[in-house]
């Protein structure tokens, strides 16, 4: 089982040295907790009511190779494929990618809105594309209550999808019951299930819980209660994501799913990451 360590990057705004300062502490991060395989680095933005993007942080690649240097892992990027102008500048992107950057795995993302009509292909299409080009590793985003994500991620699957990263998770059902359902479409579809990373983040204060709920992540009413009751949120947080991690991981043993699982660790706030090194601590795979 691989561990991804999932960082958000700075913004465009950050001076030089509190560049380097975030470099160096992931870099610390990576080094004490021992276990990280690879870094995953999301793609940032914002859109105005045109559907068009604002981008306030550095470029991912560019930031990916920070990263590289200083810890020696593995370098994910995301790209929202929705926002560039046309399949040809998708096109360009993937090649620089890979050729100027020496980044070869990639998570595809769709835009915010489902109702919006984008420039750019949509994930499915910007798989079918990335799949023709040798060497690429490509990934997407699972959102497992989201409505028929079961057919979603099929038809990514067969569009040459490897990967998925899941949203952040603080429950086990319905995870569970979506790789259960994936698995079997998959034996009957013939088709080779993609690997699985399950992502969780830590929970500092209620403004994480806000923050979460925004970027769309369910969060059911029980586990709001026991954190808030909790006399430390934060540890609360990573034992509550530890038994959601081992409960998903019993499910796909004992139903014998045949669904590779991964761990994801989500870093999004740099004032938590002492929680995500406590997380990769305590969760990480014996």
């Amino acid at each position: 089982m691989e561990v991804m360590l999932e960082i958000t990057p700075p913004s465009k705004r950050a001076s030089q040295q509190q560049l380097a300062s975030a470099v160096d502490r992931l870099a610390a991060l990576v080094k004490s907790s021992g276990c990280v395989d690879s870094i995953n680095i999301p793609e940032i933005t914002e859109e105005n009511h045109h559907g068009q993007p604002l981008y306030r942080n550095i470029d991912t690649r560019e930031y990916g190779i920070l990263l590289r240097k200083a810890t020696g892992k593995r370098i994910i990027v995301n790209k929202v494929s929705a926002y560039l102008g046309s399949e040809p500048a998708l096109e360009a992107w993937l090649d620089e990618t890979a050729a100027k950057y020496g980044i070869h795995d990639i998570v595809l993302v769709g835009g915010n809105s489902p109702l919006r009509k984008y420039p750019g292909p949509t994930v499915t299409r910007a798989n079918e594309l990335a799949s023709k080009r040798q060497g690429l590793n490509i990934g997407n985003i699972c959102i497992p209550d989201r409505a028929n994500e079961l057919e979603r991620i099929l038809g990514k699957t067969q569009s040459g999808c490897k990967f998925f990263t899941t949203q952040i998770l603080l429950e086990s059902g319905q995870p569970s019951k979506l790789l259960e359902a994936y698995a079997s479409e998959c034996k009957k579809r013939n088709l080779k299930p993609a690997a699985f990373y399950l992502s969780f983040a830590p929970v500092a204060s209620m403004l994480d819980i806000e923050l979460f709920k925004w970027f769309g992540v369910a969060f059911p009413p029980e586990t709001e209660d026991r954190l808030l009751k909790s006399q430390d949120l934060g540890k609360e947080s990573v034992q509550i994501s530890n038994e959601v991690f081992i409960g998903i991981l019993r499910f796909e043993k004992e139903h014998s799913l045949g669904v590779p699982l991964h761990l994801n660790i989500e870093a999004i706030m740099m004032q938590n990451l002492h929680l995500a090194e406590e997380m990769l601590n305590t969760i990480k795979p014996k």
